[in-house]
């Protein structure tokens, strides 16, 4: 507990070259084994050491460099391919397994290339087949929405422009769900706190009167009850809110839109005897 994760590696150093010295020394095949002497695959080798290497020090040092505003860190992610691990990047990767076996392709026989070739062109079709399902097919049917679809970005735009036109101040408060209130505050120019679900014991760190005095935009969507209606969650430190004209964004990407409900809850002088808790 004294020492970082990287101990967990630095301390494989030593016992390696011993386990490696010691199995040259007291290990050797019997006499009726005919040996022959393999080659080594010293750029296999050296690439795998290269990427993993580079892959540590993103995980080890991102959080210092803040991740990826620091060239470095962007660096050694395409060194180690870890950036491209997302969206299509994973049916992608799912190459690599048959990319390994082209290379050394010696090591097996026809009929066995040609299995293995089979099965990760099988697992690819799948995997594609039920990722164009799930974001493309299904939303027509089940009428939901995916993350990947979600307007966050322009939402928190919208909102903080639609507070400051009615307040003329700018937005400090959100109150929503931890992912609509979430992507409102992520994306907002003015980066405004959220009241998580507007439960205080979600968010302790939140001064009630503090949002009284400032004002919130409180958001929720179509999901979530009438756009119309302010959500029952959201009355206890809203109950003075007023609900404003619903508005439409488009999907991110592909056609759809969500319904977004939204009301205001102007800057008021708090009083510290009447702040819900």
């Amino acid at each position: 507990d004294s020492y970082s994760w990287r101990w967990v590696f630095y301390i494989n150093i030593p016992v390696g070259i011993l386990s490696f010295a010691l199995i040259q020394l007291y290990i050797f095949d019997p006499p009726y084994i005919t040996r022959r002497s393999s080659r080594i695959d010293y750029w296999g080798i050296g690439m795998l050491a290269v990427g993993i290497g580079a892959l540590q020090s993103v995980l080890d040092k991102g959080q210092e460099a803040d991740w990826f505003e620091s060239t470095s860190i962007i660096a050694l992610s395409l060194v180690s391919g870890r950036g491209t691990i997302a969206m299509w990047g994973y049916p992608l990767w799912m190459f690599l397994g048959l990319w390994v076996v082209l290379v050394p392709g010696r090591a097996l026989d026809r009929l066995r290339f040609v299995k293995v070739a089979t099965t990760w062109a099988l697992v690819f079709t799948i995997f594609a087949a039920v990722f164009i399902a799930s974001y493309a097919i299904m939303p027509i049917y089940d009428g939901r929405y995916r993350a990947v679809f979600f307007p966050g970005d322009r939402l928190g735009v919208e909102l903080s422009t639609r507070f400051r036109a009615l307040t003329q101040r700018p937005l400090t408060y959100v109150i929503g769900s931890m992912w609509v209130g979430g992507n409102a505050a992520h994306y907002s120019p003015d980066h405004p706190r959220v009241l998580i679900d507007g439960r205080p014991s979600r968010a302790p760190w939140i001064d009630l009167g503090d949002m009284l005095a400032k004002g919130a935009a409180i958001v929720w969507t179509s999901g979530d009850g009438d756009v119309r209606v302010l959500p029952p969650a959201f009355r206890s430190v809203a109950e003075y809110a007023e609900v404003q004209e619903p508005f439409t964004l488009p999907y991110r990407r592909g056609a759809g839109e969500v319904q977004f409900g939204w009301a205001v809850l102007r800057p008021q002088t708090a009083v510290a005897g009447n702040v819900p808790r």
